[in-house]
């Protein structure tokens, strides 16, 4: 609220104003419907302009008593400048489709124009411009994707209506849809073009671009799922590191396969990933300065809240090792320590069976490495991967191999790599 405005608390028992209705709105309302207390209350002092704060136990009619409120103001104002004079925020999805379709109930009596901004909304103007619309009703996600993408204009808004605003100011927002904290939460960064979503299904992934498309119009969402094809996955993964997408949209299942050149700034868990591991993975794809990584965590679900406190216990856990950050000498799972010094000795893990000393040696050569030494993969275990160690003559080298290869593709395979702790008596 702006602090150089008054604010009105309205509380059962409050002093009521004088009733000015618009004419069409004193017919409608004159004998046909009967105003409670609350509603008596709020209508007037909307007209007002002042701040609102209504405090009522659910089912008084506070909502039907803002709707007639803001309907009646507009009524009553003769301004004919364009655009959208009133927002209106629900929580969730069924509450703003009652909301609409009680304006629309009420035609006659007004003729004000009414657009619906929901997620999956049957109505062909939901995903348009607003410019044409006198009042707009929808979710927040869906709302401030049509602010960012410039599809609605806050310009000529006068009224703000904040509808069981205690779920609203939730984490995910009690009701609110994954989809919807979604939408919300990248909305401020999508026109960066450096955003990557990862899903644990494929099904989801499908859904969660389809959804994103119908957000954001004018903004192109990638897709990398079984369901385009081979090709086609390369096309659209070359078309996002090219800028042609504002975010791509994946399975966990594509984690190594995504193989980017491009600056990531933002990875999104669009739920809880499933292991430690895949924590890990996901983070290794953040290569911009100050990214951040996001996961979308429902309270609710007890299994999600339950599976995101193992992998923060074990980020805790590897916080503290002092192993580096891809040592095999230890029996930890690689971890995001970065607290090991930086020294002239990497450690790679992930390559191809069939690399050697000698490929690696070329492939590193404009980093002038010193020394190699590969250990393969065990035959025994199906958890071994091919590993290698590499000397380099000075730190900053080394250093500089590190930035280009981790989570990159090296002879073939997608790598990861860290520096490597010295043991005493040895280079």
């Amino acid at each position: 609220m702006d602090a150089s405005r008054q604010t009105s608390i309205v509380l059962k028992g409050s002093p009521k104003l004088p009733l000015q209705l618009a004419p069409q709105i004193e017919r409608l309302l004159h004998g046909k419907i009967e105003l409670c207390e609350v509603q008596s209350l709020i209508i007037p002092l909307i007209a007002t302009q002042r701040d609102i704060l209504a405090i009522s136990t659910p089912g008084l009619g506070v909502t039907t008593a803002c709707v007639y409120g803001i309907m009646n103001a507009l009524c009553l104002d003769a301004t004919t400048e364009p655009g959208p004079k009133a927002i209106i925020l629900l929580p969730t999805r069924e509450l703003a489709i009652q909301v609409y379709e009680t304006f629309e109930r009420l035609r006659p009596a007004h003729k004000l124009q009414i657009q619906m901004k929901i997620s999956h909304s049957d109505h062909p103007t939901s995903d348009g411009t607003s410019a044409h619309f006198d009042v707009v009703v929808g979710t927040p996600g869906k709302v401030l994707g049509a602010v960012q993408s410039g599809a609605l204009s806050l310009d000529s808004v006068r009224y703000y209506m904040f509808d069981e605003v205690w779920s609203l100011l939730g984490d995910t927002g009690e009701g609110e849809q994954r989809l919807d904290t979604l939408a919300r939460l990248i909305a401020p960064i999508l026109s960066q073009k450096k955003t990557i979503i990862f899903t644990n299904r494929l099904d989801e992934a499908e859904a969660v671009q389809e959804s994103l498309s119908a957000r954001f119009p004018g903004r192109a969402i990638g897709l990398l799922a079984k369901s385009i094809g081979t090709y086609n996955r390369e096309v659209h993964l070359d078309a996002f590191q090219r800028g042609q997408y504002y975010a791509l949209v994946t399975c966990r299942l594509f984690y190594a396969g995504v193989d980017l050149s491009s600056e990531i700034s933002c990875v999104v868990f669009y739920t809880p990933p499933p292991t430690i591991t895949h924590t890990i993975t996901g983070r290794l794809r953040l290569t911009a300065a100050g990214g951040e990584m996001i996961t979308i965590l429902d309270p609710e679900a007890k299994d999600e809240v339950e599976r995101m406190e193992y992998i923060r216990g074990e980020l805790r856990d590897l916080q503290h090792s002092r192993a580096s950050v891809f040592d095999n000498t230890t029996d930890l799972q690689p971890s995001l320590n970065s607290s090991t010094a930086a020294s002239s000795k990497l450690i790679i893990r992930g390559l191809a069976n069939d690399v050697n000393v000698r490929i690696l040696m070329g492939a590193l050569q404009h980093f002038r490495p010193v020394r190699v030494q590969v250990e393969p993969a065990k035959l025994n275990n199906p958890k071994s991967v091919t590993t290698a160690f590499v000397w380099f003559p000075t730190e900053p080298l080394a250093t500089l191999c590190l930035r280009e290869i981790d989570g990159a593709r090296l002879c073939g395979t997608m790598v990861m790599a860290g520096y490597a702790l010295e043991k005493q008596g040895k280079r």
